[in-house]
């Protein structure tokens, strides 16, 4: 009989398969189950290897950005050494070729959160090897996708930390041409999406960025067009959100400081004036607190460009409006450190108007007001960044004057720690900041004259030859105020014929201060290191 047969499918030939090959089959069978349970293990282990590394790395954010937020407050910022410590070994030991967008992002924040609390603290090159770090991380981000403009964005703000440390740390030409990188980034994000107006804006950041470090080199035309750059940008955005107003403001402000440093200080004056237009036509300026502090600062620094004009009345009556201005906020809020130093400035301005107009016990007593808003500090801060170190440097020099003055005795020894920090022994004396030089060389001159008086003169010629030997590098940059103690110093030194050529370059400039009639003064006498010092006129 015909065999009856059923018909042919993949179920009947695998069971036939089965029933050859059990021995086979089942060792297979063995095999296949091991795998699929040691993938299985493997795929959990993995996963879990990534939850418990997003939960680490959460927490490392946690602790480095909430918490720091409660710890900087209380200067206890120091709590952090051991986690920043921890982090960084922990990131130290990871392949980030290994790691995905999401670790590679983390991994930024965590380094950038480390940088900032580094440079708050005053650790400078640790501060740069971790934004360096984060730079290098962002960089393999948008090297992942060139396109993104998050990465985009998120780069350049890594690369903008690395030149904000790299001018900190008195490294010119890499702050410059982080900088610059910064500011390609940022047209590559206006140009990626030109109605994204925050990206634009970074495009004004740059620029001012930019400007500002030309500033404190010395290059003051390049600062103005760096300036007026990031002013342009701002206009326009302006138009869109009037809120930016404020930051036009600003950009106004910093022009102003480009044209002081140029020796046109009639310009200078027009451009602050224009900058408190400016912020007067802001809503609700009267009760907004940020616009009122630029107001006093506006103020504060007219009086200044009055005084180097000679313009005393003026000077005075705008020192006191920034004074009025200050006094106002800080019975808001007593404990604003950014306000009180800003106040200090005014108030350190303010003293040595008072002083240059005969107003000795006025001076003394603003200068006992600026130095117990500026809380605890020492003469030789060396945490303190360019700003604060001004602010202690103009605190100490008005002490000084006061005394040559026929006033309360400054002690020296805090002027040379001053000296010391700010311009150590060895150093070339090429101060990245122009402004903080000009301090620094104001205090060297005041206590070199401060020890002639005493008698120690040999010790004098030491501070006065300090003195010309790190401005006269600086004398290419045509700044009157570094010229006037240049050439104070070279009559000290017996070098008349020097500072008489000085003098004329002076003449030549709108610089009219005080101080270079105190100079003509000196210039009369031939006063030299041998010879008695001619007092600050009073």
């Amino acid at each position: 009989e015909p065999v009856s047969a059923r018909r042919d499918a993949a179920s009947y030939r695998v069971a036939k398969f089965v029933r050859r090959h059990r021995l086979g089959v089942a060792a297979g069978g063995i095999t296949a189950v091991a795998l699929a349970v040691g993938l299985t293990t493997t795929l959990w282990q993995a996963q879990e290897a990534r939850r418990q590394r997003v939960q680490a790395e959460g927490l490392i954010e946690f602790m480095l950005g909430d918490l720091r937020k409660k710890l900087q407050p209380v200067g206890r910022l120091d709590v952090l050494d051991a986690v920043g410590e921890k982090t960084l070994a922990y990131y130290a030991a990871q392949d980030t070729d290994q790691l995905d967008a999401a670790s590679l992002g983390r991994r930024a924040r965590a380094l950038h959160l480390i940088g900032e609390i580094h440079e708050k603290r005053g650790r400078l090159d640790d501060a740069s090897a971790a934004f360096q770090q984060a730079s290098d991380t962002t960089a393999r981000l948008l090297q992942q996708a060139p396109t993104d403009g998050q990465r985009v964005f998120d780069h350049a703000q890594s690369v903008f930390w690395v030149g904000y440390i790299a001018r900190r740390r008195g490294h010119g030409k890499e702050a410059e041409a982080a900088f610059r990188g910064y500011g390609d980034l940022a047209q590559r994000l206006a140009r990626l999406d030109p109605d994204n107006l925050d990206w634009r804006l970074e495009t004004a950041y740059a620029a001012n960025n930019l400007g500002v470090l030309f500033l404190e080199t010395g290059r003051a035309a390049d600062a103005l067009v760096a300036f007026k750059d990031a002013r342009r940008a701002l206009s326009a955005l302006a138009l869109a959100r009037p809120e930016l107003n404020f930051d036009l403001a600003h950009a106004d402000g910093w022009i102003a400081k480009a044209l002081e440093m140029q020796g046109d200080y009639e310009s200078a004056l027009s451009a602050q004036g224009a900058k408190l237009e400016l912020l007067r036509l802001i809503p609700d300026a009267a009760r907004n607190r940020d616009v009122q502090r630029l107001i006093a600062n506006a103020h504060s620094d007219a009086s200044s460009l009055h005084m180097a004009r000679g313009q005393m009345a003026q000077a005075s009556g705008e020192a006191d409006k920034a004074l009025r201005e200050f006094d106002s906020l800080l019975k808001l809020d007593p404990a604003n450190r950014l306000w009180l130093d800003d106040a200090g400035f005014a108030r350190l301005r303010a003293a040595e108007i008072k002083l240059t107009l005969g107003r000795k016990e006025d001076a003394v007593a603003l200068l006992e007001t600026a130095s117990k808003d500026m809380g605890p500090w020492t003469p030789a801060d060396g945490s303190a960044g360019p700003r604060r170190t001004r602010l202690i440097g103009l605190l100490l020099a008005q002490r000084a004057r006061v005394e040559l003055a026929g006033g309360p005795a400054s002690p020296r020894a805090s002027l040379k720690a001053f000296v010391a920090s700010a311009a150590p022994p060895g150093s070339s004396g090429l101060l990245v900041d122009a402004e903080l030089a000009r301090v620094v060389a104001a205090v060297e001159l005041l206590l070199g004259d401060l020890l002639a008086r005493d008698g120690l003169r040999q010790t004098a010629v030491g501070h006065w030859e300090a003195v010309a030997r790190r401005l006269r590098p600086l004398a290419v940059r045509g700044d009157a105020h570094l010229l006037t103690l240049l050439a104070r110093a070279e009559v000290r030194l017996g070098r008349v014929s020097e500072a008489r050529a000085l003098a004329r370059q002076i003449e030549s400039s709108q610089y009219r201060h005080p101080d270079h009639a105190v100079l003509v003064q000196e210039l009369a006498h031939g006063t030299g290191a041998g010879q008695q010092v001619i007092q600050p006129r009073r």
